[in-house]
C-alpha cells in the first residue's frame, strides 16, 4: 500500500455516536505488536505517526525500548510500518480503542484500500485480474 494521503486518526461523524464521547482527529496512535510479532511482539506497543505530509511511520513506545533493542529493530519496524498501513484499528493515545486511520478524503484506511482490493486490507493482490477469470477444476 501507498504510504502517503494520510489525514488523521479518528473516526467518521456518522461513527462519533458510538462512542461515550467525541474522539477528536489526532496525528498518533498506538497499537500492540502481537498482530505481527505474535508472542514475540505481544504486549509490545508501537506508536504510528502521521506527518504533515500525510505520511505514516512507526516507531516503539519508551517504555518498550529496551526489551526492542535485544531484537532486528530494522525489520520489526518495516513490518509494524506494513501492518499499520494494512490496518484500520488503532488505540489512541488517550486509550479510547477502535480508532481509524483516516484518509485525507475523509474514508478510512480500509475503504480506500477495498476500491483497489476487493477481498480486504493488508492482502496484497498482485495481479487483481485474476478474480474475474473461471477456475478449472483440480484433479
Amino acid at each position: 500500500m501507498e504510504n502517503a494521503h494520510f489525514s488523521h486518526f479518528g473516526v467518521s461523524d456518522e461513527d462519533q455516536g458510538q462512542y461515550p464521547q467525541r474522539v477528536e482527529p489526532a496525528n498518533q496512535a498506538k497499537f500492540d505488536g502481537y498482530s505481527f510479532g505474535d508472542r514475540l511482539l505481544e504486549g509490545v506497543m508501537f506508536i504510528a505517526t502521521i506527518a504533515e505530509d500525510g505520511t505514516l511511520s512507526v516507531e516503539i513506545t519508551p517504555e518498550h525500548a529496551g526489551y526492542f533493542s535485544g531484537l532486528n529493530q530494522e525489520l520489526w519496524l518495516e513490518k509494524a510500518l506494513n501492518f499499520a498501513l494494512g490496518n484500520d484499528l488503532f488505540e489512541g493515545m488517550n486509550g479510547i480503542e477502535d480508532i481509524g486511520l483516516i484518509m485525507d478524503d475523509g474514508r478510512y484506511n480500509s475503504e480506500w484500500e477495498n476500491d483497489i482490493n476487493p477481498i480486504g486490507p493488508g492482502i496484497d493482490i498482485p495481479n487483481a485480474n485474476i478474480l474475474n477469470r473461471g477456475f478449472e477444476p483440480m484433479d
